[in-house]
């Protein structure tokens, strides 16, 4: 999965998460916080992301993408996946 399929993916379940959010509303550019998601909110959208992704990451780990935008978000994730690819 490239990078730019992880953002899509995180957008994509950003919008499917918070109530009442377009998936057209969805810019990388912007933090979940933004966006408008509760701290549940924002753990399932970290964790149903990861998922799809295919990446086991300890919860613990969530704390390194806090306050970021998606697609520095995305820009994480791809390097946990390229990591956890690599071993």
């Amino acid at each position: 999965m490239t990078e730019e399929q992880i953002l899509k993916t995180l957008m994509k379940t950003t919008a499917e998460v918070i109530y009442g959010l377009e998936e057209s509303g969805v810019r990388g550019d912007r933090t979940l916080n933004e966006l408008g998601a509760s701290s549940i909110e924002r753990s399932d959208i970290l964790l149903e992301t990861l998922d799809q992704v295919g990446l086991q990451i300890p919860a613990i780990k969530l704390r390194d993408v806090a306050g970021k935008t998606l697609e520095q978000v995305a820009t994480v994730f791809y390097g946990w996946l390229v990591r956890a690819q690599d071993r």
